[in-house]
């Protein structure tokens, strides 16, 4: 009977499952959109950055330890490799014919040229040139060498304030230009060898943090119990690389969860339009509910019968939503897909978020109908089946 009355009014019916369709499709979208900006992040900064485990002290720097810390860490199976790493800031000059150009507090990372590039992968930045490999040698971030005016072969002065307050001044050569996807990586900054850091503040032996790859980036939470435990006593600070990024991703995080909302609510617009279509059908088809009543249905019985053309609504819509959604996800993980300045997007099917989205719309829709349905039982049979 419910079928029967929701074919008499197809294009209703239609109109009413496309809207929820509709619904469950700008929720899954979005969600695959900015949940794969937050990985492609994620995996950027992991890549560039921070590995999948950086590990720094709560106070100061690592020593003459470091290589002790790194040989432990690599023994796990699950690591890939470790490098030291030393930030600083340097104000840098280069000279363009008879022009001087300057920059001034620019990051500077020091790299171990022999481990770097097993911890990370930042070495495959370089659009131009080659990697830093000896202490004279510098690789300038895309901005730094627009502002510089400055390219390979370039010498450029860069001046730093050593650990004692003493401003030093030391020649490079730059031998790279470093440009990352999103720009996630070090753009804006310079790399030099971990050595070259080192001597011109004035920190032998020193590292600021121990960034470490992972074969299996599942192990990472296992890693760090085991150092926090193994050195205990040593102050460490170690975090997975959610959380080096938190930061960073906050703000994505925030903007999934307000489109989500757009979307939840673009669903409760469709459950109108249910509601709206039911009401229609009700009041075109109360000759019928009439005569259903006087044959001997029982308020149960309609309420039962429009209640359930919701549900079908619901069901149809969620079943056409999982499957649309199931393709774009596949589709869209199958491809390259960018956002935004070069950054490639990490996009991941979730079937269970998608059959969540999904089932939603079977709610939706059976919710909707219960307001039509309970007008409609309460129909009187007189009422009902009389004139105009």
């Amino acid at each position: 009977m419910a079928i029967k009355l929701m074919a008499r009014r197809k294009g209703n019916f239609i109109a009413a499952v496309s809207a929820l369709v509709i619904g469950i499709m700008v929720i899954l979208f979005n969600s695959l959109i900015f949940n794969g900006v937050a990985q492609g992040v994620l995996r950027d900064i992991a890549d560039y950055r921070f590995g999948h485990i950086v590990v720094s002290k709560n106070e100061g720097n690592f020593n003459k330890d470091t290589l002790q810390i790194i040989r432990y860490i690599e023994g796990y199976p699950y690591v890939q490799a470790a490098a030291p790493r030393l930030s600083s800031v340097a104000w840098f000059n280069s000279t363009d014919g008879f022009t001087k150009n300057e920059v001034d507090k620019i990051p500077v990372v020091g790299v171990d040229p022999a481990r770097d590039p097993g911890s990370s992968k930042l070495f495959q930045t370089i659009t131009n040139g080659s990697f830093v490999k000896s202490d004279g040698e510098i690789v300038l971030g895309s901005q730094v060498a627009r502002d510089l005016k400055a390219g390979i072969g370039s010498r450029i002065d860069a001046k730093m304030i050593d650990s004692t307050g003493q401003t030093v001044i030391k020649r490079f050569v730059v031998v790279g230009i470093s440009e990352s996807p999103g720009g996630l990586a070090f753009d804006s900054s310079v790399i030099m060898t971990i050595d070259a850091v080192r001597d011109i503040t004035n920190q032998p032996d020193e590292t600021g943090q121990i960034i470490v790859r992972l074969s299996d980036s599942s192990y990472q939470d296992d890693l760090k119990s085991k150092l926090l435990k193994a050195y205990s006593l040593n102050n460490l600070n170690v975090e997975t690389i959610e959380e080096a990024g938190e930061e960073t991703l906050e703000g994505i995080r925030s903007g999934i969860a307000f489109i989500n909302l757009v979307g939840l609510f673009g669903m409760l617009s469709a459950s109108f339009a249910i509601v709206t279509i039911l009401m229609l059908i009700v009041s075109s088809k109360t000759r019928d509910i009439g005569i259903m009543k006087a044959i001997g249905a029982k308020s149960k019985d309609i309420l039962v019968v429009f209640v359930l053309q919701g549900f079908i609504i619901g069901c149809l819509a969620a079943v056409s939503g999982f499957a649309v959604g199931t393709a774009l996800a596949l589709y869209l993980q199958s491809i390259e897909f960018s956002f935004g300045p070069g950054l490639i997007l990490e996009v991941v099917y979730d079937p269970m978020f998608t059959l969540q989205s999904s089932l939603f719309a079977i709610v939706l829709g059976t919710a909707a109908s219960v307001y039509p349905a309970y007008r409609a039982s309460k129909l009187e049979p007189v009422d009902a089946m009389r004139p105009g």
